[in-house]
This record gives structure tokens, C-alpha cells and sequence, in this order.
């Protein structure tokens, strides 16, 4: 007879969100795998411990990998049983303590300027790839997209408008898939036609679905193909853009449009608790994509003193 509860279970995994989905498996089979050829209960602190400790010393697994994700999909994996192997919180706190002196700290990506998105917009030519290429860099830029985000929009969700009462049209973006949406609630962004602006995201949708009019499902795609794009195309996109306008693309990625579009944001003066929202950050983390200013950082040195 088929066990309730696991039918239950199983139903939630199978519907949980694909981005935690894609993160967690990995590591949770990979976990699965090593405590039963090391003769490990998988259930205990210990176990889990070990693992870390195997990520850390045979496969030089990053100190982000080894102390937050692989804990998460482990947890993940005992979420429904009535014992964790992260209960045992000494262990595992002493086991972070360890790989945090024995790693270095990621090192975010530096953030895209709009000085930058600007020339790659001016050095974009009329052609179907090199305009969607820059579209989706700016929609990052402008949305505070992830890379999973942006591949994952299609047709449907993107459209020109007017919000009501404001004379310019706008954008309005439907974000389906997203790592802060765990309720499946999406979120509407709206992004303000700038008509003084070469990065105006109105005249970019019209430009970009003019020179693709046959599109499928996906907004973004194979110029000559109905298929979505890699989620990892936007990271690849960055640094071949910023190689052509003669920037060394060392440091950056896809999650530079994030940072770069949250940091502009701020140092226009836009008030944090919107920035937070446009970003869908459920939490304060939305502080460790703004990477301050010299004038700024300066600025509290003369704020404190004066000016006399």
C-alpha cells in the first residue's frame, strides 16, 4: 500500500520551484552517494560535516558552495523527516568556522556602469543577434535580472502600455521563475520609456521584435531556432560585449548587470525600499549588490566633521 506521506512529498519535490530544484540536486545526490560509500547515516550531523569537509579538501569547492549551498540541499533533502543532519548545530557551526579560515571569500562580480551599457549600445548594429544580445543585457540591467530570469521569459511576458495616470509608455515584465519566488506568485516589473535615451527599453522591444517577428514562445532565442537560450548565454554575453567596447571582462558576469542596475539605482538617489522591490530581495541582501561610491564613502568622513 502506497505510504499518504510520501505520496505528499513526493508531490511537493515534483512542484517545488525549478530554480531551488536545479541548485539542490546535484549536491543532495552527490551527498546520497558519498555517506553510503563511506558507510555514513546520512541523517547525522557527522555525516554532513564529512561531506563539507571532502568538499573542501579533495574538490577545493568554493567556501559559498561548501557553507551554504551544500548545508541548504542537504537540509532540503531532510525537510520532511523528523531528524536533519543540520540539527546538530555545534558541529555544523564549527565545520563553517574551519572551512571559513581555510578559504577565501567569494569575490562578487564588479558591477556593469551605464557608461558602459551605453557604448555597447552605440557600437550595436542593425542586426537581429547583436540587438537581442544587447536587449537582454539591458532588460538585466534595468530589471535586476538573473541570468535564469531573463532566458526564462517569453513572448507573453514582456509588452509595451501606459501605467494609469503616467503620460509615458512602459514596459511591463512578468518574472515567472525566480530564486526569491518560492510562492509562485511571479512579479511585474515595470521599466519607463526614457524617448531621450539610447537605452530606452520601450524603443528596444519595438527594435528587437521588429527584427525578429516570428517569434515563438520565448522572447529571447536562436535567431534561427525556436529553442530558449542556455541560462548560462547572458554570462557569456557580458564579457564578449565588454571585450568588444575594449573592456577586460575579468571579474564580471551575468550577475554584473544585477549589481550594476542596483547600484546605479542608489547613487541617483532612488529610495532603497523601491530598489529592494524592483529586485524581488525578500532580504537585506540587497545591501551586498550596491557597491558604494568614493564621493559616497568621502561624503560620511564630511559629514561627521562639518564643513568648517
Amino acid at each position: 500500500m502506497l505510504d499518504p506521506r510520501a505520496s505528499v512529498v513526493e508531490w511537493i519535490r515534483t512542484n517545488a520551484v525549478a530554480n531551488t530544484k536545479t541548485t539542490y540536486v546535484t549536491y543532495q545526490k552527490q551527498y546520497k552517494e558519498y555517506t553510503q560509500a563511506e558507510g555514513l547515516d546520512p541523517s547525522k550531523g557527522e555525516a554532513l560535516c564529512s561531506f563539507m569537509r571532502h568538499g573542501l579538501e579533495e574538490r577545493a569547492l568554493s567556501r559559498s558552495t561548501l557553507t551554504k549551498v551544500i548545508p541548504s540541499a542537504v537540509a532540503d533533502l531532510f525537510r520532511f523527516e523528523n531528524l536533519s543532519p543540520t540539527d546538530d548545530r555545534a558541529l555544523l557551526r564549527g565545520t563553517k568556522d574551519v572551512i571559513a579560515r581555510k578559504t577565501k571569500p567569494s569575490v562578487p562580480r564588479k558591477p556593469i556602469s551605464r557608461a558602459q551599457l551605453l557604448e555597447m549600445a552605440r557600437v550595436c548594429k542593425n542586426d537581429p543577434t547583436q540587438v537581442r544580445d544587447v536587449f537582454i543585457l539591458l532588460l538585466m540591467f534595468l530589471g535586476f535580472l538573473r541570468e535564469s530570469e531573463v532566458v526564462a521569459l517569453q513572448t507573453d511576458d514582456v509588452w509595451i502600455g501606459r501605467a494609469p495616470g503616467q503620460p509615458l509608455e512602459v514596459v511591463y515584465m512578468v518574472i515567472r521563475k525566480s530564486k526569491t519566488d518560492q510562492t509562485g506568485e511571479n512579479a511585474t516589473i515595470l521599466l519607463s520609456a526614457c524617448p531621450g535615451s539610447d537605452l530606452c527599453p520601450v524603443k528596444w522591444l519595438r527594435h528587437h521584435r521588429r527584427l525578429q517577428p516570428s517569434q515563438g514562445k520565448h522572447l529571447f532565442c536562436a535567431v534561427k531556432g525556436a529553442n530558449a537560450l542556455s541560462r548560462r548565454t547572458p554570462h557569456q554575453l557580458v564579457r564578449k560585449w565588454l571585450q568588444r567596447i575594449g573592456v577586460n571582462p575579468t571579474g564580471y558576469g551575468s550577475h554584473s548587470m544585477r549589481r550594476g542596475g542596483a547600484t546605479a539605482a542608489v547613487r541617483a538617489k532612488v529610495q532603497m525600499h523601491v530598489v529592494k522591490r524592483h529586485g524581488r530581495w525578500a532580504s537585506d541582501a540587497v545591501y551586498l549588490y550596491v557597491v558604494d561610491s568614493d564621493e559616497g564613502k568621502l561624503s560620511l568622513t564630511q559629514a561627521i566633521l562639518g564643513s568648517e
